[in-house]
């Protein structure tokens, strides 16, 4: 607001207006391109927990690979005249699309986590399996060493 203040004092109130509406749309535009690269992760991220290729997905949205690239890289917003066809063959909300939280970044975090859980439990499940087949044959050895 100083800035502001400084600006009214050396230029006047009509440059002032000019100059609030300048910064204002550049406002307007750095919430956009954030907007843009919100909705770009979220798709990549999407795209990546169905298995899909940017040519997949592209497809589906009867768009060309590198106009979908764009969009997912958060320099088009082109995603917005497609919103309805996103939603569907990614079956989320809109609201899911825009939210500025990492709600899928924990999902897949979470996945990750079960993935590597079911893998320690299987691999301890095979490790017990050996401890106890190497016991029994200790056993044998024993047996046969007291006689």
């Amino acid at each position: 607001m100083l800035f502001l203040a400084n600006i009214i004092a050396i230029f006047g109130i009509e440059e002032q207006l000019t100059i609030t509406k300048i910064v204002k749309n550049n406002f307007i535009a750095k919430n956009r391109l954030d907007m843009n690269k919100i909705i770009g992760n979220k798709l990549k991220a999407l795209r990546k927990e169905k298995g899909w290729s940017q040519e997949q997905a592209s497809d589906y949205l009867s768009i060309s690979q590198s106009a979908y690239a764009r969009i997912e890289n958060g320099a088009s917003t082109s995603w917005a005249n497609h919103v309805e066809r996103i939603c569907d063959i990614f079956q989320v909300t809109l609201e899911e699309l825009v939210k500025t939280n990492n709600n899928l970044k924990e999902s897949n975090i979470q996945n990750e986590t079960a993935q590597k859980v079911q893998t320690v439990n299987q691999l301890s499940e095979k490790l017990i399996e050996q401890y106890e087949e190497r016991i029994k044959e200790l056993k044998e050895i024993i047996e046969v060493l007291k006689k």
